[in-house]
C-alpha cells in the first residue's frame, strides 16, 4: 500500500517528494526534530483473517531518524514499536530503498487495522512511503 493511495490518512506537517528509490510516484517526509509533526496512517483492507508479517518501506535520504514511533492496530490489540530508519532489514532497488520487517500480527477481515508512523520523539527525518502485509503460513515460527 503506497502513501499516495486512497487508504492513507495524513495529519500534520508532511511534505510529498519524488526522488530516487520511492515506492510509487512519491513518498512523504517529515523533517522536524522531536516535535509533533503528525502521523501517516496506512489502513489496509484485510479480506482474509490470519497472521501477517508487516513491512515498512522508505527511500534512503540524508539524516534519517533512528527513533520513529510506529503503532500497529491488529486483531489482538495495539502494538507500539520504535523503528530505526537507518537500520533496514533488507535493501531494495540497488540499495537506494529500505524494507523493514516490524513483526507478525493477527489481522481479522472487516475489523479495524492500521499501521501508523509518527513523529513524536523522532531524532531526524521520518519518511513514510509504503506498507506491506504478507500472509504467514500457519506452520511458521512467531
Amino acid at each position: 500500500m503506497d502513501d499516495a493511495g486512497p487508504n492513507v490518512q495524513v495529519t500534520g506537517a508532511w511534505t510529498r517528494f519524488a526522488g530516487r528509490g520511492q515506492y510509487g510516484p512519491s513518498a512523504l517526509r517529515y523533517s522536524g526534530s522531536g516535535g509533533s509533526g503528525g502521523s501517516v496512517r496506512f489502513v489496509p483492507n484485510v479480506s482474509t483473517t490470519g497472521r501477517y508479517a508487516v513491512y515498512l518501506y522508505w527511500p534512503r535520504v540524508d539524516s534519517l531518524a533512528t527513533r520513529v514511533p510506529v503503532t500497529i492496530r491488529h486483531a489482538d490489540g495495539t502494538e507500539r514499536l520504535t523503528v530505526n530508519l537507518r537500520a533496514p532489514s533488507e535493501t531494495a532497488q540497488g540499495g537506494i530503498a529500505q524494507w523493514a520487517r516490524v513483526g507478525e500480527f493477527r489481522f481479522a477481515a472487516g475489523r479495524d487495522a492500521w499501521v501508523e508512523l509518527g513523529t513524536d520523539g523522532a531524532d531526524g527525518v521520518v519518511v513514510a512511503d509504503a506498507v506491506l502485509l504478507v500472509p504467514v503460513s500457519q506452520g511458521s515460527a512467531h
